[in-house]
């Protein structure tokens, strides 16, 4: 027997059963994420190579973090609220399949910004390693990586859009990779350098071909963890084709584009630099 008014304890929304994402809304998701991704691209950029330009929280960087972000949240929660028919209280039971996670990803994305705010306008800009270790940073790359993985949970559970999981996977791999820069066997030679530990010390940590092997092995143990716990994410569904191949292309290309990319502009400013400097030399001795 039931009381008017009160809901039974063994609800559609209690039992899981809010119907789950629906190809188009995955799909949809996948296109709004790399906003998202972009706009933490642009700020590790600006970290890396123009790092004296930074004033504070306030930056063209960091305002198109949050506008990724924004629009992330905002077609998260709307899935939730189109279920308002099957769970009343959407805001707690209304999650598809998947997407949970990625809405207490917002939150901890939420808590990380405003405590970067407080941080920047406080303590100051984070440089080369305090931005990676750096506790609100920390939250947002979490927060980050739960969001723009929502499809690949979906996919878990619905078995529909293999090729939406594998662009969700990737995009989770390349947002975890701005925090592991520092230990990516992309941005060192040190795997390939051949090391002789018979003429050291063994058990020392001093000498510079001692620190170039460890940085070596370390580089090559973190970016392999890094590529393969993505697939092994990916075969808890099935093996896909392709699976390896887009997340490989996507760390490397996250890598490029943060630290390639702006050589070549730098390269192209000190031409223009010396063209200018060369035609005032001339001008003056004529």
């Amino acid at each position: 027997m039931t009381i008017s008014g009160i809901r039974p304890i063994d609800t559609p929304a209690r039992a899981g059963m809010v119907r789950a994402a629906t190809p188009p809304e995955d799909a949809l998701m996948v296109v709004v994420a790399p906003s998202l991704l972009a706009g933490a691209l642009s700020d590790g950029w600006a970290h890396a190579n123009v790092i004296e330009t930074l004033e504070g929280f306030f930056t063209p960087w960091h305002g198109l973090l949050y506008a990724g972000f924004a629009g992330s949240a905002a077609w998260t929660f709307w899935l939730a609220y189109q279920r308002r028919d099957q769970a009343p209280r959407w805001w707690r039971d209304g999650w598809p399949a998947g997407y949970r996670l990625g809405a207490l990803g917002m939150l901890l994305f939420l808590v990380g910004g405003l405590a970067d705010m407080v941080w920047h306008e406080t303590i100051g800009i984070e440089v080369g390693l305090e931005a990676t270790f750096s506790p609100s940073h920390m939250l947002l790359d979490v927060g980050g990586v739960l969001i723009v993985t929502s499809p690949l949970r979906s996919w878990w559970a619905t078995g529909r859009g293999a090729i939406r999981g594998i662009a969700s996977v990737t995009l989770g791999a390349m947002a975890a990779t701005i925090l592991l820069t520092h230990s990516s066997a992309f941005m060192t030679l040190a795997p390939t350098q051949p090391y002789d530990g018979v003429d050291g010390d063994a058990s020392g940590l001093e000498g510079m071909p001692r620190l170039v092997a460890l940085t070596g092995v370390s580089s090559y143990v973190i970016t392999t963890l890094l590529l393969t716990v993505p697939l092994l994410l990916v075969l808890r569904r099935r093996a896909t084709l392709g699976a390896a191949t887009a997340v490989t292309a996507g760390v490397a290309l996250f890598i490029m584009v943060m630290f390639e990319f702006p050589a070549a502009q730098a390269r192209r400013r000190d031409r223009r630099g010396v063209r200018r400097r060369g035609r005032g030399r001339a001008s003056r001795a004529s």
